[in-house]
């Protein structure tokens, strides 16, 4: 093996080395990103049921209000 078969093995360690460290960091970025989704949809969804859940305690509590006042 010739020094610059060596060199050349050497290199594309190198490249192979940093291509993997540069999938590691996008694979990194891609997860926080996703987790970041995840936690406004949880938010966006909780927020619809809350106020579904308070159009629904309105109309419940108008009905018994109803309810009471004809008794």
């Amino acid at each position: 093996e010739t020094f610059d078969e060596t060199l050349d093995e050497s290199n594309d360690r190198l490249t192979f080395n940093q291509a993997i460290e540069i999938l590691s960091i996008a694979e990194k970025q891609m997860t926080n990103e996703i987790n970041v989704m995840e936690m406004e949809c949880n938010e966006f969804f909780q927020d619809i049921l809350l106020s579904s859940m308070n159009v629904y305690g309105d109309i419940w509590s108008d009905n018994n209000f109803s309810k009471i006042k004809r008794i």
